[in-house]
């Protein structure tokens, strides 16, 4: 299995790596496509913490920072419900930064961290699943704070997120 890993600016590079193998609770994904986060990514491509204060070291952590992906279930763990091989699902959650990412061909997932998405709809359009619940989320507590019925709204910057935003 090839597995990306980010070093030091400009030092990229596609490693060989053993085929992960699903924990209890987990699913193994075969990579169809992995969306590149630009608040995230970016930031480690050019050396700068996304976060002020944030601590990284290089080389940083394989197949990571990718955590917004699409791909096939390959295979699942003990105690994993509602998952099946051949499933097509979308990560939605960041699993973290200490574990294996999904740039790579093969990613171990928590099972409670990916949803179904339709197979019919090609990598590129599902692989961002988890940017669009973030804008979703965002959209619900801007609700929950006093509406947007008949308010006029804003989205500030046409990027992924501003994009999603304005549909």
């Amino acid at each position: 299995m090839r597995i990306l890993q980010i070093g030091r600016h400009p030092a990229m590079e596609m490693l060989d790596a053993p085929t992960p193998k699903p924990g209890p609770g987990q699913a193994r994904l075969r990579v169809l496509g992995v969306a590149a986060c630009p608040q995230w990514d970016l930031h480690l491509r050019h050396d700068e913490p996304m976060f002020v204060g944030h601590r990284f070291f290089y080389p940083y952590t394989p197949g990571q920072p990718g955590h917004e992906a699409t791909g096939i279930v390959e295979e699942i763990g003990d105690g994993v419900m509602g998952l099946a091989a051949g499933d097509r699902v979308s990560v939605w959650r960041d699993p973290g930064h200490d574990v294996w990412g999904c740039y790579a061909e093969q990613v171990v997932v928590d099972a409670a961290n990916v949803i179904a998405v339709p197979a019919e709809l090609p990598p590129a359009a599902t692989a961002s699943v988890e940017l669009a619940m973030c804008v979703g989320a965002t959209a619900l507590l801007l609700r929950d704070r006093g509406g947007l019925s008949g308010a006029r709204v804003g989205v500030n910057g046409l990027g992924p997120a501003g994009l999603v935003a304005a549909q």
